[in-house]
C-alpha cells in the first residue's frame, strides 16, 4: 500500500513524570506523553497529547489515540507547559 508524504520535519517525544518521580523507568512512571511535530516547510509547531501513553497499533486500527493540544508559530508556547511546576495535590500535599 503506497502512501503520499504529507509533511516532512522533526518529531520529538516528551513525557511528564508522575508526582515525586524524577525520571520514568517504566510506563507507570509517566503522567503524560506528548509528541511535538516541527515541519520543515512551515513555521508552525504542534504539540499532541498521546492518550493512554502509547502509540496506536497499526493492525488494530485505533482511531482516538491523541489530540492536538497546542499550535504555535514559535517553539516557546509549545514547550511552555512541559516545564516542571509545583502545585498542591489532595493526597500528597505540595
Amino acid at each position: 500500500m503506497a502512501s503520499d508524504i504529507l509533511e516532512r520535519g522533526e518529531i520529538y517525544f516528551v513525557y511528564r513524570p508522575r508526582v515525586e518521580r524524577e525520571q520514568a523507568h517504566a510506563i507507570e512512571d509517566v503522567q503524560r506523553l506528548f509528541m511535538i511535530l516541527q515541519p520543515s516547510d512551515s513555521d508552525r509547531s504542534r504539540r499532541l497529547v498521546i492518550g493512554r501513553k502509547h502509540l496506536p497499533q497499526p493492525e488494530e486500527h485505533e482511531r482516538f489515540w491523541g489530540f492536538v493540544d497546542e499550535v504555535a508559530t514559535r517553539p516557546e508556547p509549545v514547550a511552555e507547559d512541559l516545564e516542571r511546576r509545583t502545585y498542591d495535590t489532595r493526597t500528597r500535599g505540595k
